[in-house]
């Protein structure tokens, strides 16, 4: 299941129907640019994996810092399944300076 947050958006909340999921954010890396994964709270670790951590370039159209894609993907543990929100935080920063200039906030619901 993928989830792909809106670029104008710092918080979305998506319903999640299976044992995996993938957090989609639209960036640039030819700026310098990354979203990382916030450290997860011992609750949350509990549940969730992180299986993926990839960026991709946009293909088309091809332009030169044209930017792309970040996708996280995450395997829920069957385990812990009593948990039925699970909060992500991912910040959109350069990796050397200590401030993001963005932070998104995702929930996700469990059915």
């Amino acid at each position: 299941m993928e989830f792909v947050v809106p670029a104008s958006d710092d918080a979305a909340t998506f319903t999640l129907t299976g044992s995996s999921f993938c957090v989609v954010l639209a960036g640039n890396a030819t700026t310098g640019y990354a979203w990382i994964l916030d450290p997860l709270d011992a609750d949350t670790a509990s549940v969730v994996t992180l299986a993926g951590d990839v960026y991709a370039a946009n293909t088309q159209p091809q332009l030169v810092g044209g930017g792309g894609t970040h996708k996280f993907s995450f395997a829920v543990n069957g385990a812990s399944a009593h948990r039925t929100a699970l909060k992500l935080t991912f910040l959109y920063k350069r990796v050397w300076e200590a401030d993001p200039v963005r932070t998104v906030r995702v929930v996700i619901n469990r059915e």
